[in-house]
């Protein structure tokens, strides 16, 4: 057998090269050595550099991590279970980024490029408008202040029933109640926001100040008139609100405060009302809300304003620092024939407790969220006046729970001085119907429900909760064990009961009653209670709903 001939073609490396190659090739063969020891030195530095920086300078990424008013990213720890560390590669990621090393710096020379050179915000949250005033962005404030994203209705009527049953409940034990929302800085400076922002309806402050003002009694105060008239007062190193902030300022908060107390004594309270006379005012300079660090600029010029600088109306004493965040402070003068006050707030209460304490006996400055209301501690410090005062921006939280909701012999006075029941189980039991899982029957006593799956549950289709005050239902119930048992209601155009809003009580062995607020403003009705499978045999011997009110 004859072998393959060799093939006489030339290789690849015998060919003569092209033009380019050749001098690509020359060109290789000239370069310094030195050039590529340069380029992989500074690729190793580059890789370095970060732990270096964090070497040398310990503590400066997480600093300017504080800087952004929030805490750095903690080391993970070693994972115990498989949910665990799944984490892991997500907070390594955020511990890398918050305690990179030069990160402060990095920051710093991207925030000037921005800001000097482009004359763009280094932060989202933050909107450049002229003469440099900031403007805050998050949280949907500018869209809020357009009406671009305004509230929902339920979400107003919400709010209204919280603030109604805040003041119905001070009326019932004779203390005055005033609640006040100090409005964004859009609704004062107006003509100042950036002309990008164009407004295009009511703001959510237009809405629910409308919504509280028809409230009877007059305790709602709207301080937005209040803070433009004092704008007519505005100097060069002056201003009503901060020009690189969102709070108001010493004199703006003492307008409010007067304005406050104003509606306090039209609600028939003897009380004193601050004037600027009753404070020595200096100018300082300050970095409201922090936008120094916020923005990564630690050489930004700090605005100077007037700031309280000394007290000449009436000796007080704190019992702690005024400035404490978040904590309960207590000032008092020591004149008894002063009146007793109860003052909720948020940071823009904060620079009004100093102005208060000079006109009371005794105040409790209690800085809150706005869904917290201590009714028991009030109670038990028996104020003359209830100060309920917030940033605007509260209003865009979904509203809390009533005060009577957290306390069951609340809830039963309430329910107990309602008028006469709008649906009782009486007149239902008959058109009561029953998931096939569920055992239903009828005796003297009201209905007798036993579960033998999971979720199974009894619908009285004829309750209506569409009314103005707040639906409660009261549950008379005789149970063979204790478990839980459920109570859920429909929404409007809602037709399932899969993802109806529910309500968890524990229920004990025997016999046993429920009193549950129904706090959605969107509740329509039918109502379905479910017992646990655990509960075994349980008895309803009375079931009802009244609207109740203060």
């Amino acid at each position: 057998m004859s072998r393959p001939k060799k093939s006489s073609a030339p290789r690849i490396e015998d060919q003569p090269a092209s033009g380019a190659a050749t001098s690509l090739r020359a060109v290789l063969a000239r370069r310094p050595r030195a050039l590529d020891v340069a380029t992989v030195v500074l690729f190793v530095a580059a890789c370095a550099a970060p732990a270096v920086g964090a070497l040398l300078r310990p503590g400066a990424a997480a600093e300017s991590v504080r800087g952004e008013q929030r805490t750095p990213a903690a080391t993970p720890s070693l994972p115990r279970t498989l949910r665990a560390a799944a984490r892991i590669p997500r907070e390594l990621k955020a511990w890398h980024d918050d305690h990179l090393g030069w990160r402060d710096l990095v920051l710093q020379l991207r925030s000037r490029l921005l800001w000097y050179g482009l004359g763009v915000s280094p932060a989202a949250s933050a909107v450049i408008g002229d003469d440099d005033w900031l403007w805050y962005a998050g949280e949907s404030s500018m869209d809020a202040w357009r009406g671009a994203s305004p509230l929902r209705p339920s979400h107003v009527e919400g709010w209204t029933r919280v603030f109604r049953d805040r003041a119905e409940w001070c009326r019932a034990r004779g203390f005055v109640y005033v609640a006040a929302l100090a409005p964004n800085k859009m609704e004062v400076y107006t003509e100042r926001v950036p002309r990008t922002y164009r407004k295009v309806g009511p703001s959510r402050y237009d809405q629910i100040s409308v919504a509280l003002a028809a409230e009877p009694g007059g305790w709602f105060v709207d301080l937005r008139a209040e803070l433009r008239s004092e704008r007519e007062r505005d100097t060069v190193d002056d201003y009503t609100y901060s020009r690189r902030g969102t709070h108001w300022s010493t004199r703006a908060a003492l307008r409010g405060g007067a304005a406050i107390l104003a509606r306090v004594r039209e609600a028939g309270g003897t009380v004193e009302i601050p004037e600027r006379s009753d404070f020595e005012f200096v100018p300082m300079a300050f970095d409201d809300d922090g936008w120094r660090g916020q923005l990564h600029l630690p050489d930004l010029e700090k605005e100077v304003q007037p700031l309280l600088g000394r007290n000449l109306a009436r000796p007080w004493r704190p019992t702690e620092r005024l400035d404490a965040v978040p904590k309960r402070v207590e000032t008092m003068t020591g004149v008894d024939a002063l009146p007793r006050a109860w003052f909720v707030h948020d940071s823009f209460g904060a620079i009004l407790r100093p102005m208060l304490a000079p006109f009371f006996a005794h105040v409790v400055h209690d800085w809150k969220p706005l869904g917290d209301f201590d009714s028991h501690a009030m109670i038990e410090f028996a104020p003359d006046f209830v100060i309920d005062l917030h940033t605007e921006r509260q209003i865009f939280r979904d509203p809390p729970d009533l005060i009577a909701s957290l306390d069951q012999d609340e809830s039963k006075a309430r329910f107990e001085r309602a008028d006469a029941p709008i649906w009782t189980l009486a007149d239902s039991a008959l058109r009561a119907v029953s998931d096939d899982d569920l055992s239903l029957s009828g005796n003297g006593d009201g209905l007798v429900l036993e579960a033998h799956r999971s979720g199974a549950g009894v619908v009285f289709p004829d309750a209506d909760l569409s009314v103005r005050g707040t639906p409660i239902l009261r549950l008379a119930i005789d149970s063979e064990r204790g478990a839980f048992i459920y109570v859920q209601w429909q929404l409007h155009g809602q037709s399932t009961w899969r993802m109806a809003p529910a309500v968890r009580r524990k229920i004990t062995s025997g016999t046993q009653e429920l009193l549950i607020e129904i706090l959605d403003t969107d509740a329509r009705g039918p109502f379905r209670i479910s017992p646990e499978v655990a509960a075994g045999s349980v008895r309803l011997t009375a079931a009802e709903i009244r609207s109740a009110s203060w």
